[in-house]
């Protein structure tokens, strides 16, 4: 259930990513590697054409390949663009805070070196929506529809200060141990640093274990989970606190099956935030997705396409 799912999937966000996904060898070799300014490259998945271009901006801890049951479908409308963020998947690492504008503003380079012109559709999973927010304050005339699963939310960590310190400090030791060559470990501590172990590894689980292994990947990690209960939770309460008329959709999953009193309070108070959030424009609506956990792309992809699909055609 998305109030509470939020935090194992923050937590543990790519493995079961990768335990709900399907084959995904394709996401082993770069889409394309988009030069910025500064020298780091981008990796940059487009495919279909036409306009408006949707941009698909994955959750904590994921990249491109999210998006695999949701980008060929979108495909086949319109120009469909994933990315790895930076220290992510194929994407070069970037210095200093991993802050949601400073995603928002490597998002913003990486298409204008890339020349994929607007206007956008914005499709974004969980902390991802935090980040493709803050493009759309960045450039508000280029982005004409968002599309939020399960967003979240400003003020969703203000409780949860000593779990985030503890989950950053434990990214911070992976990261220790990887500068070190010191993983895979068998000590206790550091167990959640390994790749995940599989007796038949694929090229893209080949991937994923060698990117497990860099520092580089850990201070990813650890700068953006600092960041989202942080500088770019800050970020947003200074934003735009009104979209006007933008169509705006937030997706909120229901969970799998029954739930119990304390799970459904917890879906009314997620409910209620994000309402919150849809009612920041007059044309936004939150809908409650059934017999879907935080991983809604996975658990009901039918659902999103249709809400995708529809703001392409209302933009048109």
């Amino acid at each position: 259930m998305a109030a509470q799912g939020v935090k194992p999937a923050l937590a543990a966000a790519l493995l079961l990513l990768l335990g709900a996904a399907g084959p995904l060898d394709s996401y082993a070799q770069p889409g394309k590697l988009v030069a910025l300014p500064d020298g780091r490259h981008i990796n940059l998945r487009c495919t279909g054409t036409g306009k408006p271009t949707v941009i698909l901006e994955a959750g904590f801890q994921a990249w491109s390949f999210a998006w695999d049951k949701i980008q060929p479908a979108l495909s086949t409308l319109t120009r469909t663009c994933s990315y790895d963020r930076a220290g992510l998947g194929l994407s070069d690492p970037a210095p200093g805070p991993r802050d949601g504008l400073a995603q928002a503003r490597d998002l913003a380079a990486t298409l204008k070196a890339a020349k994929i012109a607007p206007p956008y559709i914005l499709v974004a999973h969980s902390a991802g929506a935090m980040t493709a927010r803050l493009f759309a304050d960045l450039q508000p005339k280029n982005v004409v529809g968002m599309v939020l699963l399960d967003p979240s939310v400003e003020g969703q960590f203000d409780n949860q200060r000593a779990q985030v310190a503890a989950t950053v400090a434990r990214y911070e030791a992976c990261a220790a141990a990887a500068s070190q060559r010191a993983l895979p470990s068998k000590l206790p501590e550091l167990a959640r640093c390994n790749p995940p172990a599989k007796a038949a590894p694929t090229a893209f689980d080949k991937q994923v274990a060698a990117l497990m292994l860099t520092p580089a990947y850990w201070q990813t990690l650890a700068r953006e989970y600092a960041a989202i209960a942080g500088a770019t939770t800050d970020q947003l309460r200074r934003g735009r606190q009104s979209y006007g008329k933008l169509p705006l959709v937030v997706l909120t999953p229901g969970g799998h099956g029954p739930l119990t009193e304390q799970a459904q309070a917890q879906l009314a108070a997620w409910m209620a935030a994000h309402d919150a959030l849809a009612a920041k424009s007059s044309a936004g609506s939150n809908e409650l997705v059934l017999g879907s956990g935080h991983l809604l792309m996975r658990d009901q992809p039918e659902v999103v396409i249709e809400a995708v699909t529809a703001m392409i055609k209302a933009a048109r």
